[in-house]
């Protein structure tokens, strides 16, 4: 018999029971994989657990730990790369992506305890012990000054943390919401979110926009709002300064004249959120719909376009203004159809001389038969050295392989010129071979091309891979 088992089996049931829950409390991983298995005894004894809540000793608690990993973030330094400890691929890897990926693993592995910490939290402790863990790591995080000058770990150092978190919740989301807590977990938690937020960032946003998005996946039935909302007002937060937060509770508290006030005071301060008030108005009220719609579009630009053009009221300028958005990125021809209904000739014209992508103007020009600024249009970009993916030469000439066949083969040639005195790579022969495949669909051109294929082939000095590249798009 092994010497471990018959020392094992000499000793009393106590004393194994003594040695394990002394492992289990010195070891996290253990003890958490302990729970994990008693997973649903473990609940029912926490739930039935009354807790007694201190707020001022779960601050100082909180304090003390956003301290010992605000000095932990402090000592990080990207500013200097550590090149040695990097192990070459076969594949070819930038250095700035290098710098990114050395600065992502140290920063993981100091942050690695704190989240372990979280994620057992998250799994096995009451919402205010969750709570009180993610503020601390939120203070920290947001109190933390990382050298990081060119950017290596991010844009904004900080954020790679916050980023962590959230994935984090994201990734143990369906498990975490499994869990049940009790009314009093629930008001404790919100008292300590707000206490500290009053106490630290009063009057600031950054630490509510931070843990509103967790709030969000706590606060999801009407007795859970009223209890933050309540709280929200004790503490006379401006809780407009986390749009997303305040349009949740708003919505669950069944308080339709209380939702409209919430979603008017964050209006603008979130697309999302904005959206709503819009959808609201544009449901009860259009003149209203029409006001908010001309704010929404001017605070948001682009974004706002596809959700306003086929609500707003038809030939309007704003419109009109959303219409040429729509054509600008080229994103419909059937929007410049609609556009030109509004617009006379002279203001047409300029405003598609305002168009700054040259692939929009030839699709306008080639549908719209406007022969003449499209060849102008080709010829032009034919005098400028642009790569393959700014101009869209094939698409272009198609226009005239019917309209202009003698026209469509001379701008090829001129094409095909152009790109082998460039340079002569095999990206360059692929893209000549599916040119000259097109091009056989040139109307009466087709011996033409084909002495063209064949004249390309056979050149002296002969140039194997653009034979390959010919006989792969089976144009030989």
């Amino acid at each position: 018999m092994d010497n471990f088992l018959k020392l094992y089996q000499s000793l009393g049931l106590q004393e194994h029971s003594d040695y394990l829950l002394e492992l289990l409390q010195k070891q996290k991983h253990l003890k958490q994989t302990f729970i994990k298995k008693y997973q649903t005894e473990f609940e029912n004894i926490r739930l039935q657990t009354k807790r007694f809540y201190d707020r001022e000793k779960t601050i100082k608690k909180i304090e003390l730990k956003a301290e010992e990993l605000r000095l932990v973030l402090n000592d990080l330094d990207f500013e200097d790369t550590d090149w040695d400890s990097w192990t070459p691929t076969q594949e070819y890897v930038p250095d700035y992506e290098i710098a990114q990926i050395l600065a992502e693993e140290e920063a993981s592995q100091v942050f690695k305890p704190f989240y372990f910490d979280f994620e057992i939290s998250l799994l096995q402790e009451d919402l205010t012990d969750i709570v009180s863990n993610f503020i601390s790591i939120i203070h920290g995080v947001l109190c933390a000054e990382i050298n990081d000058p060119f950017g290596n770990l991010c844009e904004m150092p900080n954020e790679f943390f916050i980023c962590e978190m959230d994935d984090l919740i994201k990734k143990k989301l369906n498990t975490f919401k499994e869990r049940t807590f009790v009314s009093s977990d629930y008001n404790n938690c919100f008292d300590l979110i707000f206490a500290f937020n009053q106490k630290h960032y009063n009057g600031r946003h950054e630490f509510l926009v931070t843990i509103s998005n967790f709030m969000i996946q706590i606060i999801t039935d009407i007795k859970i709002a009223e209890m933050a909302w309540n709280i929200i007002k004790l503490y006379n937060t401006p809780i407009n300064l986390a749009p997303k937060l305040l349009s949740n509770i708003s919505s669950l508290l069944a308080n339709k004249s209380l939702w409209l006030e919430c979603h008017e005071a964050i209006f603008l301060a979130d697309y999302e959120t904005s959206i709503k008030l819009l959808d609201y108005y544009y449901q009860e009220n259009k003149e209203e719909f029409e006001i908010k719609a001309l704010l929404l579009a001017e605070q948001f630009k682009n974004l706002a376009t596809d959700y306003l053009i086929d609500k707003v009221k038809k030939g309007t300028n704003l419109h009109v203004s959303l219409l040429k958005n729509k054509v600008s990125i080229g994103d419909s021809y059937r929007y410049f159809k609609e556009l030109k209904t509004y617009l006379n000739k002279q203001e047409l014209n300029q405003f598609i001389d305002s168009i700054q992508y040259a692939n929009i103007k030839v699709e306008i020009y080639g549908k719209e038969g406007m022969y003449g600024e499209l060849e102008e249009l080709i010829r032009n970009e034919l005098k400028l050295n642009y790569s393959l993916s700014c101009f869209d030469f094939i698409n272009s000439v198609k226009y005239f392989y019917t309209e202009n066949p003698d026209l469509a083969l001379e701008l090829t040639v001129l094409e095909i010129n152009k790109r082998m005195s460039i340079e002569k790579n095999r990206k360059t022969y692929n893209y000549i071979a599916k040119l000259l495949k097109e091009s056989k669909s040139i109307v009466r051109k087709l011996p033409e091309v084909n002495n063209l294929i064949e004249k390309l082939y056979n050149q002296h000095p002969s140039l194997p891979a653009l034979k390959d590249e010919f006989k792969k798009a089976n144009i030989i």
